[in-house]
């Protein structure tokens, strides 16, 4: 659809660090644009991908992939708020850290340029403080640990966790 038939929400609930919007922009010019922008043909409006948007209007893109949708203007409201809400996108599991790993020894700009590095600070950064921000239970060793697929049970040491501090 061309662009300039879309037109960007002034309720949109987000907002992009220029640091962030340089990550979005390299991962746009490496990937190509694998999500498409939702557009809501009742309104003219975009409900999902402002940020898209914006870096391929910067790049003079004229064109580009979007789903069309019919909302009213009050479900595309709440559609906008339910496609930005990181409380349901999941969360990260534990291959992550050795993903992040290999892609930054395969290519330590590409890390940096789409902000795998500030991904990889705050995910060592939450799993420390889960460990830190609590003291042990007194009267045991350490902290009781149970899988959530197998159940199998296990014990945690503060002692047995190491924080690299940067």
């Amino acid at each position: 659809m061309r662009l300039d038939r879309l037109c960007a929400a002034d309720t949109n609930p987000r907002v992009i660090s220029n640091r962030n919007f340089k990550g979005l922009t390299g991962s746009l010019n490496r990937f190509g644009q694998v999500e498409p922008i939702v557009w809501n043909e009742r309104t003219g409006r975009i409900v999902g991908g402002h940020q898209r948007f914006r870096v391929l209007v910067d790049a003079g893109v004229v064109e580009a992939l979007v789903v069309a949708v019919d909302m009213t203007p009050e479900d595309e409201e709440d559609a906008r708020l339910v496609l930005n809400n990181p409380a349901i996108e999941g969360e990260f599991d534990e291959p992550i850290g050795d993903l992040l790993r290999h892609l930054e020894e395969k290519s330590v700009s590409l890390f940096k340029e789409l902000n795998f590095d500030s991904l990889q600070r705050s995910l060592e950064k939450d799993a420390g403080r889960e460990v830190h921000g609590s003291s042990e239970p007194s009267g045991s060793s350490g902290y009781q640990t149970e899988c959530p697929v197998c159940q199998h049970k296990w014990e945690v040491s503060v002692a047995d966790v190491a924080v690299e501090k940067t």
